[in-house]
């Protein structure tokens, strides 16, 4: 139960790409191990921690991770939980706290935390295939958010980062290493060697073979 009670960081991840939809539903997900509780007092006082839980650990992860203090939201939440004595009051609490938070939130800060992951994720899974439920997934915001995230820190699609990425790494294998087509295809994450080279093609301007051919000509020096 304790875990529950004060491990919130899906919430507050959430809460940082102002995805407020998602953090509200996740929320609600995890709290619900409490309802079953309110019988006593002395349970009650675990919708009040819970709370206190959520304000904290946001407060304190937009301090450590984006520099921005938002004391007066922290302030104004702490007395919000105060007066939170049952089941109702407490999810409106609850929804309260997490929309303060995400109108206190810049974008630009938020967008550059979450893209920044999606990238790092992103470059570490290369091979695979990726897509964007997944990376989503793996840095708490909704599919629809991070795409529009991605769009405005980028400028360019999702979809196109990762292509932009396995390209490169392409170029860099075919520069430096004697690694068959089909090696590398495998390695950058593409479908079959056919599709790499029809990608790669559309990206440089020449085919894998003839773009290590001109590279080994240059030195290794081929833009």
């Amino acid at each position: 139960m304790l875990e529950k009670l004060y491990n919130v960081s899906p919430i507050c991840e959430a809460v940082l790409g102002r995805d407020a939809a998602l953090a509200v539903g996740l929320f609600h997900e995890q709290s619900a191990f409490l309802r079953p509780r309110l019988s006593e007092e002395t349970d009650r006082r675990l919708l009040c921690i819970f709370l206190n839980s959520i304000n904290r650990s946001i407060y304190s992860l937009a301090l450590h991770t984006l520099e921005l203090s938002l004391h007066q939201c922290c302030y104004d939440n702490s007395r919000l939980i105060c007066d939170c004595t049952g089941w109702d009051e407490f999810l409106r609490s609850g929804e309260t706290v997490i929309r303060r938070y995400c109108a206190a939130f810049p974008c630009t800060q938020c967008s550059s935390v979450h893209v920044e992951k999606a990238k790092f994720y992103v470059d570490q899974h290369l091979t695979e295939s990726l897509t964007l439920d997944e990376v989503a997934e793996q840095v708490f915001v909704s599919r629809a958010h991070l795409s529009h995230l991605f769009s405005c820190a980028m400028g360019m699609t999702f979809s196109a980062y990762v292509t932009t990425q396995r390209i490169a790494r392409a170029k860099r294998l075919l520069r430096s290493t004697a690694r068959t087509v089909q090696e590398i295809s495998v390695l950058c994450g593409f479908a079959s060697p056919a599709y790499f080279a029809t990608v790669f093609k559309r990206y440089t301007g020449s085919t894998p073979k003839a773009f290590r051919a001109v590279s080994r000509e240059k030195g290794g020096v081929h833009k």
